[in-house]
């Protein structure tokens, strides 16, 4: 009986010991989690995984509630894929593997899935690994495409998007390759006239040289419209600091809507006649210079809202969010500023 009694005790004891013990989480860590998934329409492990690989931190997946993600969560930071062995489902371990160690995807094994499944992994190992080649597997065209264009721009690699067979998807997604390797040989590839303009703004921008917008022409009616080259001078004024180069923009108002990006009063977006404009311009410049009451100031309500988002975001102020009247983007305002979606 006192055998039994001490037996008892003793893991009574254990039980309390460890239960007591767990896993003790360094205050700022749940904190953070507390503040940025805490909300009950949040799914909070899936933000908290976010939260571990945005910090690189693993206490982070210690607070995960499925061993799986804990696993697949220290993989991914340490990039050690040992710990996948670890995860009992056989598609989570697999993603666990490609995020962790991309060289030791197999994309035979996404062969053993069906429909939806197989595409989605054959198109995250054919990111993960930058190979094109992975994504022709996929048999529905929609998602192949959208496969290649992934690669593409991941790699920047164009005859990845050359693959592509949906013209929507090609150009934009030789235009996004034209930009990250900043080569204009690119945009000869695209033959509309618009989009290849839009190619060489992209490029000029990234490279800062406002002598590639001076190859941009404009003879079509679309191209007219929207001014390609005279936003590309503008565009490239701004990413090089250098105001001098809004005097090469034709358009007046084009130019006064550079000019003003410079001068950052709202005086100078004051002199642009066009309206849509003007208002886009006195956006600009209440998010650079945070002052919200240029916003106030907007008739127009929808460019009003916008106004007061963008400074909300600018500032990560919550409180400038409550003044934006449409609900879903008041609501919108608030949810991307809590959980880091700012622009």
């Amino acid at each position: 009986m006192k055998k039994t009694l001490v037996l008892i005790i003793l893991l009574f004891l254990i039980l309390i010991v460890g239960c007591s013990k767990g896993v003790e989480l360094p205050t700022e860590v749940t904190n953070e989690i507390e503040t940025k998934c805490g909300d009950p329409d949040v799914d909070k492990d899936l933000c908290t995984f976010d939260l571990a690989i945005e910090n690189q931190d693993e206490n982070f997946c210690s607070a995960l509630s499925r061993e799986d993600d804990k696993n697949g969560c220290i993989a991914e930071i340490r990039k050690d894929s040992s710990f996948c062995d670890n995860v009992v489902n056989e598609i989570d371990a697999y993603y666990c593997v490609i995020n962790s160690e991309p060289d030791k995807a197999d994309p035979a094994f996404c062969e053993t899935l069906e429909d939806i499944d197989k595409d989605l992994c054959i198109s995250a190992t054919a990111s993960e690994k930058q190979d094109a080649q992975i994504c022709k597997k996929i048999a529905d065209e929609t998602y192949k495409n959208l496969c290649l264009s992934q690669v593409a721009k991941e790699s920047g690699d164009v005859t990845a998007c050359e693959e592509i067979t949906d013209e929507f998807t090609k150009e934009p997604c030789m235009i996004e390759v034209a930009k990250l390797k900043q080569d204009k040989a690119v945009c000869g590839k695209i033959s509309e006239e618009y989009n290849k303009n839009q190619c060489l703004k992209g490029v000029a921008v990234a490279k800062q040289d406002g002598t590639i917008c001076s190859e941009i022409t404009a003879e079509s009616t679309l191209e007219l419209f929207g001014n390609t080259k005279d936003e590309c001078f503008r565009e490239v004024a701004l990413a090089k600091e250098d105001k001098s180069l809004c005097q090469q923009v034709e358009n007046t108002d084009v130019k006064n809507w550079c000019l003003a990006s410079f001068e950052k009063t709202e005086e100078s977006c004051e002199k642009i006649q066009d309206a849509s404009m003007k208002l886009d311009c006195l956006i600009l410049i209440a998010e650079e210079t945070q002052d919200v009451s240029i916003c106030e100031n907007i008739v127009s309500l929808g460019k009003k809202d916008e106004c007061f988002r963008k400074v909300a975001f600018v500032m990560k102020d919550k409180a400038i969010c409550e003044k934006i009247l449409d609900g879903y983007t008041k609501d919108s305002c608030t949810f991307d500023i809590d959980y880091g979606f700012i622009e």
